[in-house]
């Protein structure tokens, strides 16, 4: 049973520590911020493929509770024809469908998770250095305290200081010529989609993407309608200042095209540059 030091509780860090504890090892995950599920981040879809990773250490009932299910895409050109409308992924089994949830909602249940097979989870610890010797690795932290253990895993993120340690002269990240605008409301006009369904318009210089929970959700979950009552999201290969295709799109829900802004009280938007795109299902609702 090896005992291992995963820097990084975010998504990919917990998953790493409920797969190693399946394992039969002794993970211990170390974040750097303070204990808190807010709503940070935006929106994504999980992907068939994603669900079945998540059964391979009993993780998908968990996760299968939070969200809705997405079953169907459909695409549409710029002027709003039909191009394609298709079924997702393995949509006839309840733990292998697409889900749309927010990520600080996966974050939560794959740290519930965690908590509920004893894995510990340390917050405010931010990794400051690294000690390797041929027996073990010591990871040091800001307030002072360290952790040695057989193996470090590294998860903290794009700027990851484990990365750094591992190899100083490697590339770091990289703007890949897109931004990309996410958001949920509880204002607008509920479309008339079909739940589980959703829709991409695709034109020549952006793309845009809604879905619509499902109506009968329980209040205060996170489909409930009175919570959000549709998900957007809008792909622009640069900042779009002057594309009258990128407005006609998005508005009049999308605020304007800068880089910092307070959104509206009812309505959350977080515009993200794109360093790395694992869509799912092709749609603009799945960024890392």
């Amino acid at each position: 049973m090896a005992r291992i030091v995963v820097v990084g509780g975010g998504i990919a860090g917990t998953a790493a520590a409920l797969a190693l504890h399946k394992a039969g090892h002794r993970p211990v995950v170390h974040e750097a911020h303070p204990d808190s599920d807010g709503d940070i981040g935006a929106f994504m879809t999980l992907a068939s493929n994603g669900m079945r990773a998540l059964a391979g250490f009993d993780a998908a009932r968990a996760v299968a509770g939070a969200g809705f299910d997405v079953t169907r895409m459909s695409v549409l050109d710029a002027a709003g024809t039909e191009l394609a409308s298709v079924p997702l992924g393995e949509h006839d089994r309840p733990l292998t469908r697409y889900r749309c949830l927010r990520r600080a909602e996966l974050a939560a249940v794959l740290r519930a998770e965690a908590r509920r097979r004893g894995i510990v989870l340390r917050h405010a610890a931010r990794l400051t250095g690294v000690t390797e010797t041929d027996r073990a690795v010591t990871a040091r932290f800001a307030d002072g305290s360290t952790a040695t253990g057989d193996l470090l895993v590294g998860a903290d993120g794009l700027h990851s200081t484990v990365r750094a340690w591992l190899d100083p002269d490697g590339p770091g990240p990289a703007y890949a010529g897109q931004r990309v605008f996410y958001g949920y409301s509880d204002t607008v006009p509920r479309p008339a989609a079909a739940p589980g369904l959703i829709t991409m318009v695709r034109g020549s210089a952006a793309a845009f993407g809604h879905l619509v929970p499902p109506p009968a959700a329980p209040t205060g979950s996170p489909a409930s309608p009175d919570r959000r009552s549709a998900r957007r999201s809008a792909t622009a290969p640069h900042p779009p200042s002057g594309a009258p295709g990128w407005r006609s799109c998005c508005a009049p829900t999308a605020p304007p095209a800068r880089t910092s802004w307070r959104p509206r009280a009812t309505t959350s938007w977080s515009p993200t540059p794109s360093t790395c795109r694992p869509e799912a299902a092709g749609a603009a609702a799945a960024r890392c």
